[in-house]
């Protein structure tokens, strides 16, 4: 934040009463390495609600400075496997502290990371995506690895 002075109002002219509506921020008006504050009032009719407390989030597009690396001990590059025991991977960061954890699947597209799903009266419920261990591990520390076995099922025979 360095010019809190610096607003932007986004509105909502239609929503449904008891339920949150959201605001959308055009994607150009955010710089990479900026930290945002952002608070929310509902206006209605005569009256407006106090705002609320402020929020913040820092915009982080930079790709890592190296990419992950990845490496088995099982499961060596240019081979085969012959299957029948869960291959096992380590994910590695390379240091790079803004890599928290990984994403993997055997194959494309990677899935959707799900940062909140809509709960009562449309409140966000932020989620772990994390929690799900076929597709996502954390990393044992920021810029470290992370190791994970996956079992490589060949499709049925037609």
């Amino acid at each position: 934040m360095t010019d809190p002075s610096q607003v932007t109002t986004v509105t909502r002219d239609h929503a449904v009463a008891g339920s949150e509506a959201a605001g959308r921020l055009p994607a150009e008006t955010l710089t990479d390495g900026q930290t945002y504050a952002w608070q929310a009032q509902t206006v209605a009719g005569d009256g407006a609600s106090d705002w609320s407390a402020p929020c913040y989030v820092t915009v982080d597009d930079t790709l890592p400075a190296s990419a992950p690396t990845v490496s088995s001990s099982n499961y060596p590059p240019d081979q085969v496997n012959q299957g029948g025991e869960p291959v096992t991977f380590t994910l590695d960061a390379n240091g790079i502290s803004g890599v928290t954890g990984f994403e993997y699947s055997w194959t494309q597209p990677l899935p959707v990371v799900v940062i909140a799903r809509t709960g009562d009266w449309g409140i966000p419920q932020p989620e772990d995506p994390y929690a799900d261990p076929g597709h996502f591990v954390r990393a044992d520390a920021p810029g470290g690895s992370a190791t994970f076995s996956l079992m490589h099922r060949p499709a049925p025979a037609r």
